[in-house]
């Protein structure tokens, strides 16, 4: 029996998805519990849907909202309503599995943890959904129960933690997860079990990163690195995952190292310090280019733009915005 939990399902244009979500909550052995659906102003039948379950899932609210809409936005709505001792943030892409709740609620109640995540089956689909394409494990490093500083959208708390984590920084367009979990982090203690959450169902990935980058989104990336400073495990593990950032470092370190190299040694050719930085960019292009699969553009991108505008970000100044959500009461 799963007791005491509050359920906070944001869902933005997933009308499949969001159905396979709340049909399995449906079928879950609950008692006491809370689900809080928020509809972020969606132009399909996310809402449609939603409503379908009044009246078959106890204690359903369901809101909407509008105005500034995103991830963080829709899961500070949510937690306006919340009245468990225990809080599911989920996005509504995700059909979930009652057997993680269950360990995740007993790691909760022990104190073996603050908040708990695992891992996810994925299962993408072609754009209206009719025909599967590939299933993919994701966050398949998590092998055995572990600490973590920060995790995705999809986790059980406590209300308790998150009265002192505080709300979602809806300034954080992209990366709010991170952002997030990183702060819950420094005020408890983030488990990841190696057990899977549920089956995302997710459309084919198309490339964004261009997108991303014209939006200026990299700069987040800067950003989070400014805000924790003070946690070179954050740092070294992001260089692990973005092997643009690490090799952009990496170059940058040589070529300075080199014009060190210049002053101190006056006679030392300004040739070898061009040879040098030229080799370590043909290395990585051909790198990027045979052994990764990038195009031209992709490399150029991901290795090298992208890492810039990470820097741009890491010292500008952010201007934290004042949350406009206009909320709207369904059910």
């Amino acid at each position: 029996m799963i007791e005491n939990l509050s359920f906070i399902i944001i869902a933005l244009n997933e009308e499949f998805a969001v159905d396979k979500c709340l049909s399995s909550i449906l079928s879950m052995p609950l008692k006491n519990c809370e689900v809080i659906a928020v509809d972020s102003n969606s132009s399909d039948k996310t809402l449609f849907v939603m409503k379908s379950y009044i009246g078959r899932i106890e204690n359903l609210r369901i809101i909407k909202i509008a105005g500034l809409v995103n991830a963080a936005s829709a899961r500070n709505a949510g937690m306006n309503y919340t009245t468990k001792p225990y809080i599911y943030f989920v996005d509504g892409d995700v059909e979930l599995y009652p057997e993680f709740i269950e360990q995740a609620l007993y790691k909760l109640q022990t104190g073996g943890a603050d908040a708990v995540t695992g891992k996810l089956l994925e299962i993408q689909y072609c754009n209206d959904y009719k025909n599967e394409i590939r299933k993919i494990i994701r966050r398949a490093h998590i092998t055995e129960e572990s600490n973590c500083l920060w995790t995705g959208g999809i986790f059980i708390t406590t209300k308790h933690i998150i009265e002192k984590v505080g709300a979602w920084d809806a300034s954080y367009v992209l990366h709010e997860d991170m952002n997030y979990t990183l702060r819950l982090s420094r005020v408890g203690k983030i488990l990841q079990l190696p057990e899977f959450i549920g089956i995302h169902h997710s459309q084919e990935y198309h490339d964004r990163n261009w997108e991303h980058f014209i939006k200026g989104y990299p700069m987040l990336y800067g950003r989070l690195l400014r805000e924790n400073l003070d946690r070179p495990l954050f740092f070294i593990r992001l260089l692990r995952s973005n092997r643009g950032l690490a090799t952009f470092i990496l170059i940058s370190c040589l070529l300075v190292l080199s014009s060190l190299v210049a002053v101190v040694l006056p006679t030392f050719p300004f040739q070898a310090i061009a040879l040098i930085f030229v080799s370590c960019i043909l290395i990585d292009c051909a790198y990027s280019i045979i052994l990764k699969h990038f195009n031209i553009q992709q490399w150029l991108l991901h290795n090298y733009l992208t890492p810039i505008k990470m820097i741009f970000g890491f010292f500008k100044k952010t201007k934290r915005i004042e949350e406009q959500t206009r909320i709207e009461i369904i059910s």
